[in-house]
């Protein structure tokens, strides 16, 4: 059967929002498409910088076989995609031509063509039958993965999938999608499950250090950071996983027997997820779903905050709560209202900020905010590039109180004290 491809992008996680183009092999006509929804992408985007070097690596590419795959630019990814048995329709009925079978034409990309008798490449990776050497193949997003028994011959526990090899690389040197399965048929259906993962959450590569790294360089490394937007899972020094969101924790998963997940909100309270799961993929997807999913049934657009929210101290220099902990909030100091209960500052800086409590909790009383008083306080803040707002000088320590306007206080709402 000829070999067509379906060229198209979408947002990472999210299906195709605009129509996805059945093209033949036609390399002028592939790039063409896949051209065209890069520019129209950037056109939308504050930096179109990486979309511009995506463009300019593609242009270098002489053949459709260079262009297939999965291309992926901030929270986008753009597509080619091999389909064999394509019955994708086309019009020519309609306008009473006869068909060549060679143009583009709309592409469904779901189980069966409208209305036709033949049916579409499967949205699921299929596993081929072994050749010769007892290798199946499948593929996903467009890339090769090879299934074979790592002891030469079809014993159980040895089962194991790794990339195609590339440019001469034998595939065994090449690190395993999974490996040490009971059959080529549960290999197949872990990697299908792990890959089909990875197009949704970016598994960032583990990375070892032996004795020789500096301390300076491990303590870096030690809580990972992320600079692509998205959903990215990074691993830290300490043998766990961070799931972030567009740069922001989401969770964290152990890849221990069983492995776990524990969700980080939009508050930044932590609690665990239920259940085990299979493998650190299938807990990165749980985490998102649950983010996704609060968010669906909130019915509202929610500003996510990086921050975690620690415990108050248990030290003699800070004061007993006398309000509930579990009825905080963090809030943008602008959004302290008079009569809220201020327990904790979050600083500034990259990354994730942890709460950093006062020494005793106050109520606000918003006032406003001048530069030029006595107080000793108010002028910390006269430089400030940008609104500042004052909570009040009714607290233990009987002065003003300016912070940042969008600057994080973690707060328990008045509303919540009655």
């Amino acid at each position: 059967m000829n070999t067509r491809y379906h060229v198209g992008h979408h947002e990472i996680g999210l299906a195709p929002e605009y129509r996805v183009e059945c093209i033949g092999e036609d390399f002028d006509e592939i790039f063409a498409w896949l051209e065209g929804d890069i520019s129209g992408v950037a056109e939308n985007v504050e930096d179109e910088t990486p979309f511009d070097e995506l463009y300019a690596r593609l242009s270098e590419c002489t053949t459709v076989a260079e262009l297939v795959g999965e291309h992926v630019v901030d929270a986008f990814v753009f597509f080619v995609r091999p389909v064999t048995g394509c019955a994708c329709p086309c019009d020519c009925a309609e306008q009473g031509e006869e068909c060549d079978g060679v143009h583009s034409r709309e592409a469904i990309e779901d189980d069966k063509a409208a209305d036709g008798d033949e049916a579409v490449e499967d949205s699921e990776p299929q596993l081929g039958e072994p050749d010769d050497k007892g290798v199946s193949r499948f593929f996903v997003g467009g890339s090769e993965y090879h299934v074979f028994n790592t002891a030469s011959t079809e014993l159980p526990g040895f089962w194991a999938c790794y990339p195609a090899p590339q440019d001469g690389v034998d595939p065994a040197t090449r690190s395993n999608i999974v490996a040490g399965m009971k059959s080529r048929e549960r290999a197949f259906e872990v990697a299908r499950d792990k890959l089909q993962a990875r197009r949704v959450i970016t598994i960032l590569p583990r990375q070892y250090h032996d004795v020789t790294v500096s301390d300076a360089e491990r303590e870096e490394y030690g809580y990972p950071s992320v600079e692509r937007d998205g959903w990215v899972g990074a691993w830290h020094a300490e043998g766990y996983m961070i799931v972030f969101e567009d740069r922001i924790e989401r969770g964290i998963v152990w890849p221990d027997r069983p492995v776990e997940a524990r969700i980080i909100g939009h508050d930044g309270r932590e609690h665990d997820l239920d259940g085990e799961f299979r493998n650190l993929e299938a807990a990165a997807l749980a985490i998102r779903e649950h983010h996704l999913t609060a968010r669906t049934r909130r019915g509202v657009d929610v500003e996510l905050l990086p921050v975690i929210v620690t415990e108050l101290p248990d030290d003699e220099d800070h004061a007993p709560l006398l309000v509930d902990p579990a009825a905080a909030r963090v809030v943008k100091a602008a959004e302290v209202a008079d009569g809220d209960t201020v327990l904790a500052s979050f600083g500034t800086g990259g990354g994730m900020l942890r709460s950093d409590y006062f020494n005793d909790q106050y109520t606000a009383h918003p006032m406003t905010y001048d530069p030029t008083h006595g107080c000793g306080s108010c002028a910390t803040m006269a430089d400030h590039d940008g609104p500042v707002v004052n909570l009040g000088d009714d607290n233990p320590w009987e002065v003003c109180d300016p912070h940042a306007a969008d600057s994080l206080l973690l707060v328990v709402p008045a509303a919540r004290l009655t």
